[in-house]
């Protein structure tokens, strides 16, 4: 079970308890429409029918009722992770190495460290940055202890790491506005078949993905470059020299208005993943594993995270502003 689903279920609960979505959403503090895409996607995921919608008040189905009684069950475990967590607080003292991606700025989850910190002030955080694959390699080195970054393909992982998904999310296609494509409302990877793409870095884990959907496409990608930072990437795209690929939560953030943001088309969609990954055998070490607990209930209580699909036309992306001298997802 992922901790998206984990962030369901505890929505589920909470619907339950106030028998409104609009009470629910309200007391989570998300919105109702998000909640509601939420419960619904984990319906379909278990095929089942938790809430009767179409009373005066939201109540459980008979088989709502029994999913509802072992999600508390689920979600007291979970809590009980965190006791310990808690209980361990004055026990949990050394170095703690943790390698990241850039990325994870865009993502929050620099909060996620601060937060541990704070609560284990004992515990020394050395932050490496490097890319997945060399993330990867200083974990099975000894150089660091856990690492959070872009989940490559199933057949470039290492079987000697365990990965725990924090976020889910897609990449989006960027292009100038002046572009052919950019009224596209979304992307076929035929439309790519002679487009310059601009890559990412090989050795991270969006280029990993990236190249595996146009592997499955038979397609090669007319690579133009590879390129990491994010200021020069776009520079390239707005003045047309390629195209590009974004995480849509990064591409909310660093896109400004000069440029389209196109999803994927629903068949051909890059989903994109951010794990927290540790060898195997240290994921019982006491400050590696409470740095896990602690991820894992620290994620299900946040709802400013990308975790799920994106809603596929070009209304699902509302750019912020551009951003220059960071990396790229």
């Amino acid at each position: 079970m992922t901790i998206v689903e984990l962030r369901q279920i505890y929505y589920v609960i909470e619907v339950a308890k106030w028998n409104s979505f609009t009470k629910a959403a309200e007391v989570i503090n998300i919105t109702q429409p998000s909640l509601s895409q939420q419960i619904s996607k984990l319906e379909k995921k278990y095929n089942i029918k938790i809430f009767d919608r179409t009373t005066r008040f939201v109540v459980p189905t008979d088989l709502g009722e029994r999913f509802i009684e072992d999600a508390k069950l689920l979600i007291n475990a979970v809590e009980g992770f965190n006791n310990k967590v808690m209980t361990r607080q004055h026990q949990i003292n050394g170095t703690f190495r943790i390698g990241v991606e850039r990325v994870i700025g865009y993502l929050n989850l620099y909060s996620l460290i601060s937060a541990f910190q704070e609560k284990f002030p004992d515990v020394v955080i050395t932050i490496i940055e490097g890319d997945t694959k060399n993330l990867i390699l200083d974990m099975v080195n000894g150089v660091i202890d856990a690492a959070i970054y872009t989940q490559p393909i199933e057949n470039e992982r290492n079987s000697l790491v365990d990965d725990e998904t924090l976020t889910e999310d897609e990449m989006v296609l960027i292009v100038s506005k002046k572009h052919r494509l950019a009224q596209k409302k979304f992307i076929n990877m035929t439309d790519l078949r002679e487009e310059r793409i601009i890559l990412p870095d090989k050795n991270t884990g969006a280029s990993s993905i990236i190249f595996d959907i146009f592997n499955r496409a038979n397609i090669k990608p007319n690579k133009v470059g590879e390129c990491s930072q994010v200021n020069i990437v776009l520079e390239l795209v707005q003045n047309q020299v390629g195209v590009t690929f974004f995480s849509s939560a990064v591409a909310k953030v660093c896109v400004g208005n000069e440029m389209a943001i196109i999803p994927m088309a629903r068949s051909e969609v890059i989903k994109k993943f951010t794990v927290l990954s540790a060898l195997k055998r240290n994921r019982l070490q006491p400050i590696t594993q409470a740095f896990r607990e602690f991820a894992i209930d620290w994620i299900i209580q946040r709802d400013d995270l990308p975790h799920g699909e994106i809603p596929h036309d070009n209304e699902a992306f509302k750019p912020i502003s551009s951003s220059s001298g960071h990396s790229l997802a």
